[in-house]
């Protein structure tokens, strides 16, 4: 068996007695021990990877918080500094904490803006957008294929969902509204629009307008008001092209084919 750094293997491995957690909190090791890595003397575990002492995070409200590492040394007032570090969400998101290098367990009050509730998502409790609840929310999608001969991805169908509307546009620019057809122009309530401009069909709403062009071009525009409050292919609007390039869950993504393919839309079968 080959260890990590900072371990070595043995027949009779008992991780728990080195354990981060166990060094703030009286843990219960079980009696038995298994084949496995056990950490060197002067390194814990710390649930991935033996670490220094000075590495250990904190054992807080039952549970264990890693460190979040930093490359400057902890403010004085740690609660108007904490935008530097990543806090943890505790209490129904009105705590905010972090297990900081040298300062332990820090933690401050904190509150979801209007438009955001606080809700676990993929085991993360966090303050969320609340998206479809808010009167401004809309989504985007673009079904692409193939076109022959040579191959050319472009758009095939175009799905635009508001809080009570679904509208579908083919490359004919036949147009559905909740499933029935609809003539162009035709303005679906007070605020949905749509019009024929050349060969260019444009939806229209104060948050949003977008084009389907016969070229097969789609083309989004979103109200000021939305910037920095979007998510998806096309970046999320904050005016710095530099973190654009974010899948969901903010994720870093490297080059804009796996970004597209990071926000496939899993609620419709493949083209």
């Amino acid at each position: 068996m080959t260890c990590p750094a900072n371990s070595y293997y043995r027949i009779c491995s008992n991780i728990c007695e080195t354990n981060c957690a166990g060094l703030t909190d009286h843990l219960q090791c079980p009696d038995n021990c298994a084949e496995g890595c056990q950490c060197n003397d002067g390194f814990f575990f710390d649930g991935l990877q033996c670490v220094s002492l000075d590495k250990c995070g904190c054992f807080e409200y039952n549970r264990y918080f890693p460190m979040f590492s930093v490359s400057f040394a902890l403010p004085v007032d740690v609660f108007l500094d904490m935008k530097h570090y990543e806090p943890i969400l505790l209490n129904n998101c009105s705590k905010k904490c972090v297990c900081s290098p040298g300062g332990g367990f820090i933690c401050d009050h904190n509150t979801c803006s209007e438009d955001e509730t606080c809700t676990v998502k993929d085991g993360i409790l966090q303050c969320y957008s609340k998206g479809n609840i808010s009167d401004n929310w809309f989504r985007v999608v673009v079904g692409i294929a193939s076109c022959p001969p040579d191959g050319i991805t472009a758009p095939r169908v175009l799905h635009v969902f508001f809080k009570d509307l679904f509208i579908s546009v083919n490359g004919q620019n036949d147009v559905w509204v909740n499933g029935l057809p609809v003539s162009i122009p035709h303005t679906a309530t007070d605020l949905v629009k749509f019009s024929l401009v050349g060969n260019t069909l444009l939806l229209s709403l104060p948050q949003v307008q977008v084009s389907l062009s016969s070229a097969g071009g789609v083309k989004v525009t979103i109200n000021i008001a939305l910037s920095g409050r979007v998510c998806g292919a096309c970046g999320n609007f904050n005016h710095d092209q530099t973190d654009d390039l974010k899948g969901p869950g903010g994720v870093n993504i490297d080059n804009v084919p796996d970004l597209l393919t990071s926000w496939t839309a899993k609620d419709f079968t493949p083209w």
